[in-house]
């Protein structure tokens, strides 16, 4: 230390060199920022539209039974061959019943491909309340 006095320059020797704490402190700070995991939470809301009548809650409201097949799709008792005569008659009979859930039954040893399509159809098309009954062998 030039031009300091001897006692100035032995009174700062004595202070801590807090230097490298604070090289560590910032090292961290951006350590945690940079892996904290900020997650995006996104909801889809169904805002309810005004009605004369009163509509069945999701909870009293029956089902929507489909039951799946390997190449089948059953709708109330009638079978379909092809996806697209399934959703065309899904979206015909149940296209204002959004807030009903839909009971998904597939087979046992149903590809996981179809039940995907099934439950991406039913996205689209604004279907959210799904249950998946499965069927399994102790």
């Amino acid at each position: 230390m030039i031009g300091l006095p001897p006692k100035a320059q032995s009174h700062l020797e004595e202070a801590l060199d807090l230097t490298a704490m604070v090289d560590v402190l910032f090292t961290l700070l951006v350590f945690l920022l940079l892996t904290m995991g900020t997650t995006q939470i996104t909801t889809h809301l169904q805002l309810a539209q005004s009605s004369s009548r009163p509509q069945a809650s999701p909870e009293t409201a029956p089902n929507i039974p489909i039951e799946l097949d390997r190449q089948t799709w059953n709708l109330s008792g009638v079978t379909y061959q092809e996806f697209s005569a399934f959703s065309r008659a899904f979206l015909a009979a149940h296209r204002d019943e959004y807030n009903r859930p839909v009971r998904i039954l597939p087979q046992r040893d149903l590809p996981v491909e179809e039940l995907v399509r099934v439950m991406n159809f039913l996205s689209e098309h604004q279907f959210s309340n799904l249950q998946i009954q499965s069927q399994w062998a102790p």
